[in-house]
């Protein structure tokens, strides 16, 4: 639809891609008004609509855009960082991190470990963030953080 729409410089005609659209939509171009039986502005809005929704979703990716263009844009190009690896990782001070099958052995033990305890709390009805309710369900409350606490822990033994 959007490159029907730039070939035609905005001129909507009878050949008029409409996949897009719900059928609801399509039953709503149609007017009973003699002089404009097809509903133009009703389209592009519909058109419009739908663009914006594609480009807040990420489907539809702007090539000139730092904000919305697609994902692959923003990271470093595979082969450049296949060369460049051990400096990346030192530059930024990810050597430690290196080795996946051990940080990810040693975080799932540390996750376990608090998970554990987290539920260990709620049993003993200690957890001051656990809220049951009477119909079994529950709620969890959590404190405001301030910037420096939600990173702090974060690369714990990583530096």
């Amino acid at each position: 639809a959007i490159a029907f729409f730039k070939t035609t410089g905005g001129n909507i005609t009878s050949k008029i891609p409409m996949e897009f659209l719900s059928e609801e939509e399509k039953e709503s171009l149609n007017s009973n008004n003699t002089e404009e039986p097809f509903r133009i502005s009703l389209y592009k809005m519909f058109l419009f609509i739908a663009i914006s929704d594609a480009i807040k979703s990420g489907t539809l990716n702007l090539k000139y855009s730092y904000r919305y263009r697609a994902f692959n844009d923003y990271l470093i190009d595979f082969v450049e960082y296949n060369k460049t690896k051990e400096t990346q990782l030192e530059r930024h001070g990810l050597i430690p991190l290196k080795d996946f099958d051990s940080v990810s052995k040693e975080l799932r033990g540390s996750l376990d470990s608090i998970y554990r305890n987290v539920n260990a709390n709620v049993t003993k009805g200690i957890n001051e963030y656990f809220h049951p309710k009477g119909d079994g369900s529950f709620m969890v409350t959590t404190p405001k953080l301030d910037k420096d606490e939600e990173l702090e822990g974060l690369y714990t033994g990583y530096k």
